[in-house]
């Protein structure tokens, strides 16, 4: 019985070798092959034809223990590997292999006498193909992968350690790599991961959890207990600066020993065995759960961390997994490779076998690679090729969960009043602000859409604008008169808007400004500076109106509201209100998620009563995506995608 055809991920970035134009075919100056790591010798060197490399096939199939015949009347060349028989004719674009008809993207050529053929028809005969950045070669594979799925990466990620990591892109790696003690199913919902199951104790502050028995690293050891005990104090540790500490200042003796004022041994997290991770709370927090989902409350393995040292995370001998898949390729600004891991617990429902991330960060690239199959799923984040591709049958967006806001500073003259603060806000058409970041949405609230309201829906209820901007515009004149009569002043003060010198940004701000001259007759100067110094000048109070954005930090709308109470460290805008801290409060303390929800709608409703922020756009990322990618889990926060389901199925 002959074979399917396995095709596996090619990562041949051939646009950044494209022959010049005009010039037909060029020579792939040192460009090399190898099949299982050992160097092939051509009669006929590879070349660069309409940008893809150019092989001799009799050379790779022989090598592969295969057949290749030449039938001279039909001009094509009879193709036998394995239990796959192909035909491909000179100067045609059609390959057949096993009664299955492809198109190749280069014409079959004659060169010299050698039949010389694009190389990734090798795909077709289950042999995969990948470029070797490093060393300037495309690699065979002879066994080729059963089921493949290519990515691409914008930058070179940090690391795979998720003390160490602070991307979106380096979270979403480890997500694959590794497993906390619970997941994320596709709607965003806690479902069990390392742990089988947990209970919570009556007042809300203790989580025992209960390790599952067949929860391994990737070197077959035990995932026990003291790993996650020892990451979590790692994280914690003032000596190891981890940016995202933060998320874990709810545990009971957290914010005292990463501030040096206690030993790890007053964290609330401890090994009562190898199964039993017992958690304590300083409080009831009623998204734990959502938040210990993020990458940075996953386990590491102690005995292999200090062995590594400081390297790691930064190689894939230095990365011990326990999760879907494993990392066992990085070239570094190059690729990345990870592979099933078969000491996963849930192993039998990973699908995938392999992973190739190319590392590109040139869109143009990128997209080409798109284009030819190379990559499976790109993210689009210029606005030409947002544009380009809207309303295409492969692109969709991913409700990000971030808001784009104006920060105002309510300790300055003029911005002191909520009335001139209204005024401004209503003056601002959102609808052609969002038009111009992305395929965003124009915001009805401060806390985004695809946050869950913890109750089978979403926060951010469709069809609710609580700003109304478009309805509120001309009453914004009227609305400032007001507010500087009370103010006892004819007209504002000078003020300046704040916002990085981003092309993007300074189009926002400018538009902003134009909006306020036309619906107000205020001139409000736009003043664009490097991020560093805008996010300076913005904790010190040195400012009056600063373009800002805030991202989720877990699935829960108090990730956005609460930096709004008194004295949290991100108010840059120095709003005070008790009614409203009280109501912060009180939801971090109810247990009942439907009563939390309600009490953080009305903070919400309060904080743009007083408007002291100006929500401007729901940030969404734009994706192209091959339709025969399937069961892919996306969510808004921590990271981006969840592999675990994945499958390809309709790959030509």
């Amino acid at each position: 019985m002959k074979t399917m055809y396995r095709k596996s991920m090619v990562t041949l970035a051939a646009v950044t070798m494209l022959a010049t134009a005009g010039s037909g075919a060029a020579q792939a100056a040192g460009v090399g092959v190898a099949l299982d790591n050992k160097a092939l010798k051509f009669q006929m060197q590879p070349y660069l034809q309409q940008g893809q490399t150019m092989v001799q096939l009799r050379t790779v199939v022989e090598a592969l223990g295969g057949k290749v015949t030449w039938e001279a009347e039909k001009q094509q060349v009879r193709v036998e590997l394995g239990d796959d028989t192909g035909f491909v004719r000179i100067g045609g674009t059609m390959l057949v292999v096993n009664d299955q008809t492809f198109t190749l993207s280069v014409p079959a050529e004659l060169r010299n006498g050698a039949t010389m053929v694009p190389v990734r028809l090798l795909e077709r005969f289950g042999v995969g193909v990948k470029w070797n950045a490093a060393q300037n070669r495309v690699e065979l594979a002879s066994n080729g992968h059963s089921m493949s799925l290519s990515l691409a990466l914008n930058g070179e990620i940090e690391s795979m350690d998720p003390a160490k990591a602070t991307t979106p892109d380096a979270f979403s790696l480890i997500a694959q790599t590794q497993e906390g003690l619970v997941r994320l199913d596709k709607t965003g919902r806690v479902e069990a991961g390392v742990a089988d199951q947990w209970q919570v104790s009556p007042d809300g502050k203790t989580y025992t959890f209960h390790l599952r028995p067949a929860a391994k690293w990737s070197n077959g050891s035990q995932v026990k207990a003291k790993d996650f005990e020892y990451a979590w104090k790692r994280v914690l540790d003032p000596h190891n600066s981890v940016q995202w500490a933060f998320l874990m200042m709810d545990l009971e003796g957290a914010l005292d020993f990463n501030s040096g004022k206690q030993t790890a041994d007053a964290v609330g997290v401890k090994a009562l065995d190898d199964r039993t991770l017992q958690v304590k709370l300083q409080h009831p927090v009623p998204y734990f759960l959502e938040q210990v989902a993020h990458p940075v409350f996953y386990p590491v393995n102690m005995a292999f961390v200090d062995q590594i040292g400081e390297q790691h995370g930064q190689d894939p001998d230095k990365v011990l997994s326990n999760g879907p898949f494993k990392l066992t390729e990085w070239e570094h600004e190059g690729m990345m490779k990870l592979v099933k891991n078969e000491h996963y617990w849930d192993a039998q429902a990973v699908k995938l076998d392999t992973v190739h991330y190319t590392i590109v960060n040139d869109l143009v690239t990128s997209t080409s690679l798109y284009r030819q199959g190379v990559i499976d799923r790109l993210q689009l984040n210029e606005q030409e090729f947002i544009d380009l591709n809207k309303g295409t049958p492969e692109y969709s967006t991913l409700a990000e969960g971030t808001t784009h806001y104006l920060s105002f500073n309510t300790i300055k003259n003029g911005l002191n009043n909520k009335l001139v603060r209204k005024a401004l806000t209503y003056a601002i058409e959102t609808s052609s602000i969002a038009g111009i970041q992305g395929d965003s949405a124009p915001a009805t609230g401060f806390v985004p859409t695809g946050i869950t309201d913890h109750l089978g829906g979403e926060f951010r209820k469709k069809g609710v604008d609580q700003i109304a901007q478009q309805d509120n515009v001309t009453k914004a004149k009227a609305i400032l008169a007001e507010g500087l009569k009370q103010l006892g002043r004819t007209e504002l003060p000078p003020m300046t808007l704040l916002v990085d010198d981003s092309m993007q940004k300074r189009k926002i701000a400018d538009r902003i400004a134009a909006d306020w001259k036309q619906n107000l007759g205020v001139e409000i100067k736009v003043e664009a500076v490097p991020f560093k110094i805008r996010l300076q000048r913005t904790q010190e109070d040195n400012f009056d109106i600063a373009l800002m954005a805030w991202q989720g930090d877990y699935n829960d709308a108090g990730t956005f509201l609460d930096m709004w109470e008194t004295h949290n460290y991100f108010n840059a805008s120095n709003y005070s209100n008790p009614e409203y801290d009280e109501l912060i409060q009180q939801s971090d303390l109810t247990p009942d998620m439907g009563y939390r929800t309600k009490l953080l709608s009305q903070a919400e409703t309060l904080l743009l009563d007083d408007m002291p922020v100006v929500p401007l756009y729901f940030n969404n990322k734009s994706y192209l995506t091959k339709p025969y990618v399937k069961g892919l889990a996306t969510h808004s926060f921590g990271f981006l995608y969840d592999l675990k389901q994945v499958y390809v199925e309709g790959r030509n």
